[in-house]
């Protein structure tokens, strides 16, 4: 029993905690943080070699660039010849654009700035005691003399750095006074200061207070006391065993989500930035204020990186998922829904069909699912009991849910669609008053702050939101029907069959469920006020999310929640005596068997290599050549026309209305959702089956699990010098063979060749082609005969041909087999050599050869060029068996290693390079996709896009390396690349400290080339 002074008490206990917590929280982002800086220097222990520098972003907080007028007349005095006193960038057209250059020629001393020039003037040779300095900042460029001013910029025009580039070393011996000293931009490696932390700290105690005082205070108002879960929640049922086993394993065998790679590869390199980065763009911005938990993935991979590991997460959220659905939001739908048996197994199927496609990796979306089942259940919690704590629990848990990504919005959406009776559940606590109610509300929303702001500070976040926003993408509300569009369109992974099944069952249900409650204002069974919250919730979230600047359909994970309550809600609607006449049976029939028909209009298409040579993979789905979705869009409207002919039959005959002959509309719905989960499960273990002895998810995942293993690098092998393998010609073959009118050494497109290091006098290995009087040379060329070498008949490796031009139209090429008998070849078989793509581009064509040649030992090529249209040339190379190195042995784990995203979960033992201390480590390899994926992988190497390497294409070229998955040769798995810098550049002197900052304020913008530039 309260006393009299209980009350007060407890009203200002949650009055001042909340208050405190509201103010320390405000504080949190502009509280000061330790920022790491770095400063390099040049020269180096005395020399003026170059050196590399590659600032990411370009440009330096500031930097520093004296010289002595000694150094310049050294260098004027050589005459005519040009002298490159400093530059920050290379000295080639495009790096004089970004750079900044001080430079000689002649008589005349010219300093430009990003391809504007600041100064000139005559150099007097007599004149050597004096010394220039240039210093450049986000405020201005100047140039000065002596301390005087001679010429500047009074706006941010700092150069691009890629290192400090120079031809004075050698050439002119006083180098007194010569320096350049760059401070990198560090403004995102910060960690809390101790006045940050304790602000954290005295904010989440205070909260913590208020919540205890907001739980007492509920508890002396009197209410009903009902336990926070219902008898026999942690029970199992069937259907749980159901649900819980289908994710371990799919855990295991299943596919990869298309941000696995990119998410995973940000966190392994928070290890070198001290933060969580994006890494692969936008001047790897921390990802804050949506970024806290990546830090719980982080905590993960200290343990270890492997794929299933970092899945554990998906599974237990999977498994809290189910279980808050199952044992909350169905039976708070009505009693029907806890005591019916079929509800379990139609919500098993549903959530199974919505959860394997879109959550199974490492995406927040499954966070945003518990996340709003959460705060769904604790509003209807308050509404039944009229306690206030489950309304404090639900904002933080929205306001959690909100820190993780931008789709977390519709976490708020229950408290929005229930304002009256939340209202009127307020205005009945006269014992808190409004005051207490709003600074507990406002402290438990403003938990946020420390979630968005745990590292970084006001400024940092507020200019990686505007530079994301000014590179984009960055997509208003209006743009939404592009996520159908893409769900939609079967090019795209995004828009696979198995994807469009739980979102065309919502759509449908929303539909239908809606009808029903507009024409009957209830549902048998059903209880209309959680049913209407739930399909507001739903409706609203589909529409905030139009408000979030993507539209990928990934984020239709975030409604594998509240999304299948409103499809099992539409399975019972569906069961109802609503739906028992057979015009409305027939109309929902006929509307999923549309649904239904529109979601097998797309192929079984999964993302990357996840499941090669699955069942309709590549094609709709079909039995016996006929396409499931036209069969039933034909029963569907075979359906409509018999409903709409019985009925007329029925009026015309006064006859009963019999609906029986319809099939149950529920029971397709499950049926369709339980045969898309049973065909993702399929597809896997089929393809796990046929893959055992090459590579595949399940193998990477159980082996990660048994002992040390690389991925897909475990089953790749490289072949690192292409021009080797060459098939060794039979004795006396060399050179024999009648080539006809093709020419040897030419006869291709000189602007794509030769391959590799072919027709070249080092190797000796000649090419032919038909490229020789435009494209009208007609014939066939045929080799002589080449000894088959070994590894072809074991089947280690299979036979090369490079190939360029057209091989269709009336173009081919053949492999003809022989056997030898003393000096003479028999032929013992021939095989046709395609190449799905034609023009002007050099190919490889992998070729298994193993039956073959199981009876012979000899090969040639004949080529025959019947085409005389526009690029009816073609070309090719002697064939060869690639001498094949595992890569592991060619990429060493612990070298700089560009992983581009889309497959960089295969590769869990090659070393990103580190984005550290505002600059890129110049990486020795790159890791990139195969086929059509790599054109998603540009923004990594854009300066308009932020990309981390596009400082490094300057000072590099890539060199590709075929790579060869094994028993799998002709699957092109991944591509490596040997990436050769252009000049032997040393590195500067590094100087590193730690300093506190302000949360406000910064070194300027991230200025983004060609976008938001001042200069360009």
């Amino acid at each position: 029993m309260s006393t009299p002074f209980s009350r007060p008490r407890a009203r200002t206990l949650v009055l001042v905690a909340g208050l405190i917590s509201v103010l320390s929280a405000l504080l949190v982002p502009f509280a000061p943080v330790n920022q790491d800086k770095a400063t390099f220097s040049w020269p180096v222990e005395g020399s003026a070699q170059p050196v590399q520098l590659l600032l990411y972003p370009y440009q330096p907080a500031s930097l520093d660039a004296t010289f002595s007028c000694a150094t310049v007349a050294e260098a004027a005095r050589r005459g005519a010849e040009r002298t490159v006193v400093l530059s920050t960038t290379p000295d080639t057209e495009e790096g004089r654009g970004d750079g900044l250059v001080v430079e000689t020629a002649g008589s005349a001393l010219t300093i430009s700035n990003r391809g504007r020039l600041l100064h000139r003037e005559q150099v007097d040779a007599q004149r050597t005691a004096c010394s220039w300095r240039i210093s450049s900042t986000s405020t201005g460029t100047t140039v000065t003399l002596d301390g005087r001013r001679v010429a500047g910029v009074d706006s941010d025009a700092r150069p691009h750095v890629l290192g400090v580039f120079s031809t004075v070393d050698g050439a002119v011996r006083d180098l007194d006074g010569l320096s350049v000293r760059v401070v990198a931009d560090t403004r995102f490696q910060t960690s809390p200061s101790v006045w940050k932390y304790g602000l954290m700290a005295l904010s989440v105690i205070a909260l913590a207070v208020a919540l205890l005082a907001l739980r007492r205070a509920d508890r002396e108002r009197g209410l009903p006391v009902r336990r926070l879960l219902p008898e026999r929640f942690w029970r199992p049922r069937a259907p749980d065993y159901v649900v819980g086993g289908t994710v371990l394993g799919w855990a295991v065998i299943g596919s990869l989500t298309v941000d696995d790679g990119y998410i995973l590869t940000m966190i392994r390199a928070r290890e070198a930035t001290g933060f969580v980065g994006n890494y692969y763009r936008w001047f790897n911005a921390p990802e804050a204020p949506f970024g806290y938990f990546y830090e719980l993935y982080y905590a993960l991979t200290r343990i270890s990186d492997s794929l299933l590991w970092m899945r554990l997460p998906a599974v237990g959220l999977a498994i809290t998922a189910w279980l808050l659905l199952s044992r909350l939001v169905l039976p708070r739908l009505g009693g029907a829904f806890a005591r019916s048996r079929w509800v379990p197994w139609g919500a098993a199927a549903v959530f199974l069909a919505w959860w394997l496609p879109y959550n199974n990796g490492i995406r927040p979306e499954p966070f945003i699912v518990v996340g709003t089942l959460g705060v769904f259940c604790a509003v209807e919690r308050v509404l039944a009991t009229r306690r206030l704590l489950p309304l404090a629990f639900g904002v933080l848990v929205a306001v959690a849910a909100v820190g993780i990504t931008p789709t977390g919005v519709i976490a708020f959406l229950p408290m929005l669609v229930a304002p009256r009776r939340l209202l009127a559940v307020l205005r009945e606590r006269s014992d808190l008053r409004w005051m207490p109610l709003l600074s507990v509300v406002a402290a438990s929303g403003l938990f946020g702050l420390l979630l968005m702001f745990y590292d970084q500070t006001f400024s940092a976040v507020m200019e990686a939101t505007r530079s994301r926003s000014a590179i984009g993408p960055s997509l208003t509300w209006d743009t939404e029907f592009e996520r159908y569009a893409r769900l939609l369109n079967p090019i795209f992974d995004e828009g696979s069959l198995t994807r469009r099944v739980p979102v065309l069952m919502l759509l449908a249900s929303l539909a239908l469920v809606s009808s029903i409650l507009l024409r009957h204002k209830r549902i048998h069974g059903v209880a209309t006020g959680p049913a209407v919250r739930l399909l507001s919730v739903t409706v609203l979230s589909l529409g905030a999310i139009a408000f979030t600047p993507t539209k990928w359909t990934h984020h239709f994970g975030a409604f594998a929640g509240l999304g299948v309550a409103v499809v099992v809600l539409g399975m019972w609607a569906l069961s109802t005596p609503a739906f028992r006449s057979t015009r409305a049976r027939a109309a929902a029939v006929c509307c999923l068997m549309v649904a239904f028909a529109l979601a097998l209009s797309s192929p079984n298409r999964w993302w990357l290599i996840s499941a090669p040579d699955g069942p309709w993979t590549t094609e709709l789905p079909n039995v016996f050549g006929i396409q499931l979705n036209t069969a039933l869009l034909v029963v569907g409207v075979l359906v409509a026309l018999a409903a709409v002919t019985q009925a007329a039959w029925r009026v015309a005959h006064r006859r009963p209305e019999r609906p029986t002959w319809l099939p149950s509309p529920a029971l397709i719905m499950v049926i369709g959702c339980a045969a898309s989960v049973v065909l993702q499960v399929g597809t896997f273990v089929v393809v796990t089956e046929a893959r055992t002895n090459t590579y595949s998810l399940a193998k990477q995942n159980v082996r990660s699990v048994l002992a040390q293993d690389c991925g897909l690098a475990s089953a790749l092998k490289v072949e690192p010098t292409p021009e080797r393998g060459i098939l060794t010609p039979l004795p006396g073959e060399a050179g024999r063979g009648d080539v006809g009118p093709f020419a040897v050494n030419g006869g291709y497109d000189p602007e794509h060749g030769p391959p590799y290091l072919f027709d070249k006098p080092s190797t000796g290995v000649p090419v032919w082609g038909s490229l020789v009087d435009g494209d009208r040379t007609t014939g066939t060329a045929t080799t002589g005969w080449y000894r088959v070498d070994e590894s072809l008949r074991r089947g280690n490796a299979p036979l090369v041909l490079s190939v360029a031009g057209r091989l269709h139209g009336g173009n081919e090429i053949a492999l003809e087999f022989g056997a030898t008998s003393g000096e003479e070849v028999r032929p013992r078989g021939r095989m046709p050599v395609d190449s799905p793509l034609d023009g002007p581009q050099w190919r490889d064509v992998r070729i298994d050869v193993r039956e073959a040649v199981a009876d012979a030992d000899a090969v040639r090529v004949v080529a025959t060029d019947s085409s005389v249209g526009a690029g009816g040339w073609l070309a090719f190379s002697p064939p060869k068996a690639p001498v094949l190195v595992p890569m592991p042995d060619v990429v060493p784990s612990t070298d700089a290693t560009i992983i581009d995203w889309p497959v960089a979960a295969l590769f869990p033992c090659n070393r990103p390079a580190a984005l550290r201390l505002g600059t890129v480590e110049m990486p020795h390899f790159r890791i990139g996709p195969a086929g059509g994926y790599d054109q998603l992988t540009g923004m990594s190497y854009s300066a308009q896009g932020g990309g981390p390497f596009a400082p490094v294409n300057a000072l590099a070229t890539q060199q590709p390396l075929p790579t060869y998955l094994v028993n799998d040769w002709q699957r092109e798995a991944a591509v490596v690349y040997r990436i050769v810098p252009t000049q032997h550049l040393g590195l500067p002197e590094a100087e590193v400290h730690r300093e506190q900052v302000s949360g406000i304020g910064g070194p300027g913008r991230l200025n983004t080339p060609g976008t938001d530039d001042p200069m360009g």
